[in-house]
């Protein structure tokens, strides 16, 4: 007998708990502003973390190409006494 009495009365505890929950859920959205709706609207939503890439980049045609250029500059620019290109020939 005790046994149900003391069911009984963790059941009524429940019951008023979420009585009381239900009621101040109800009560504290009714007093929020719309800004504080809203911030925790975007607080929830997670944001997706950007992974970095662990290699470098493979560099396209036109980079290759435009490395190339600069470096055909630079190398025509070397000179000894003679163009640089000429003694190399």
């Amino acid at each position: 007998m005790k046994k149900e009495k003391r069911k009984r009365e963790k059941k009524e505890k429940r019951k008023k708990n979420e009585s009381k929950e239900n009621s101040d859920e109800v009560s504290t959205t009714k007093t929020k502003t719309k800004s504080q709706l809203a911030w925790k609207a975007r607080k929830e939503v997670p944001s997706v973390p950007v992974k970095k890439v662990p290699y470098p980049l493979v560099p396209s045609k036109n980079d290759k190409e435009r490395y190339f250029a600069h470096f055909l500059d630079i190398f025509n620019k070397l000179e000894i006494t003679i163009p640089f290109r000429e003694a190399l020939q």
